[in-house]
């Protein structure tokens, strides 16, 4: 197991990777009671990220990104950002296209 550190929403989190693979940014931040609204997801299905409503920004090596926190794996060091300026245009784009 591999110990991971990460930020959400400027709180540190600490959590381990199994053999299995890392836990998703979805699965930290319920552990650590950070709200990320769902649509799709549901614990007994693979993650799709279909809905797209569980989209974040992530901070990665200097660069912001966008991506769905549902299926994305946590790496060591991530930034990440739940409710940001950015993040809310995202959000509407992404609600006009449904």
């Amino acid at each position: 197991m591999t110990k991971l550190i990460v930020t959400i929403d400027g709180h540190e989190i600490e959590t381990t990777s199994a053999e299995e693979g890392s836990p998703t940014i979805l699965q930290a931040a319920r552990l650590a009671g950070i709200y990320i609204p769902t649509l799709c997801h549901h614990p007994s299905l693979e993650a799709y990220g279909s809905c797209r409503l569980c989209t974040v920004q992530i901070i990665k090596n200097g660069r912001k990104k966008f991506v769905t926190a549902c299926n994305y794996p946590l790496e060591d060091g991530l930034v990440i950002n739940t409710c940001t300026q950015e993040l809310v245009g995202v959000a509407a784009i992404n609600a006009q296209n449904r």
